[in-house]
Protein backbone atom coordinates (compact mmCIF):
# COMPACT_ATOMS: atom_id res chain seq x y z
CA UNK A 1 0.00 0.00 0.00
CA UNK A 2 2.89 2.32 0.79
CA UNK A 3 4.36 1.73 -2.67
CA UNK A 4 1.10 2.65 -4.38
CA UNK A 5 0.79 5.83 -2.38
CA UNK A 6 4.39 6.80 -3.11
CA UNK A 7 3.92 6.15 -6.83
CA UNK A 8 0.79 8.28 -6.89
CA UNK A 9 2.58 11.08 -5.06
CA UNK A 10 5.46 11.00 -7.54
CA UNK A 11 3.04 11.01 -10.48
CA UNK A 12 1.13 13.94 -9.04
CA UNK A 13 4.32 15.88 -8.34
CA UNK A 14 5.61 15.16 -11.84
CA UNK A 15 2.33 16.25 -13.42
CA UNK A 16 2.29 19.51 -11.45
CA UNK A 17 5.96 20.14 -12.25
CA UNK A 18 5.47 19.53 -15.98
CA UNK A 19 2.29 21.62 -16.07
CA UNK A 20 4.05 24.51 -14.32
CA UNK A 21 7.13 24.20 -16.53
CA UNK A 22 5.01 24.05 -19.69
CA UNK A 23 3.63 27.53 -18.98
CA UNK A 24 7.08 29.13 -19.34
CA UNK A 25 8.20 27.41 -22.58
CA UNK A 26 4.79 28.17 -24.08
CA UNK A 27 6.26 31.31 -25.69
CA UNK A 28 9.17 29.56 -27.47
CA UNK A 29 6.81 26.76 -28.45
CA UNK A 30 4.62 29.26 -30.30
CA UNK A 31 7.65 30.57 -32.15
CA UNK A 32 8.61 27.03 -33.15
CA UNK A 33 5.21 26.39 -34.75
CA UNK A 34 5.44 29.09 -37.45
CA UNK A 35 8.93 27.94 -38.44
CA UNK A 36 7.78 24.57 -39.88
CA UNK A 37 4.59 26.20 -41.19
CA UNK A 38 6.63 28.47 -43.47
CA UNK A 39 8.62 25.47 -44.70
CA UNK A 40 5.42 23.64 -45.67
CA UNK A 41 4.21 26.20 -48.25
CA UNK A 42 7.72 26.53 -49.68
CA UNK A 43 7.73 23.04 -51.28
CA UNK A 44 4.05 23.39 -52.21
CA UNK A 45 4.73 26.59 -54.17
CA UNK A 46 7.67 24.96 -55.97
CA UNK A 47 5.45 22.09 -57.06
CA UNK A 48 2.86 24.55 -58.40
CA UNK A 49 5.49 26.26 -60.57
CA UNK A 50 6.32 23.22 -62.74
CA UNK A 51 2.64 22.26 -62.99
CA UNK A 52 1.56 25.31 -65.10
CA UNK A 53 4.77 25.13 -67.12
Amino acid sequence: MNLTRTGLSILLLSFVFVAGCQEQPADPNDNYTPTPDIETPSPGGMESTPTPS
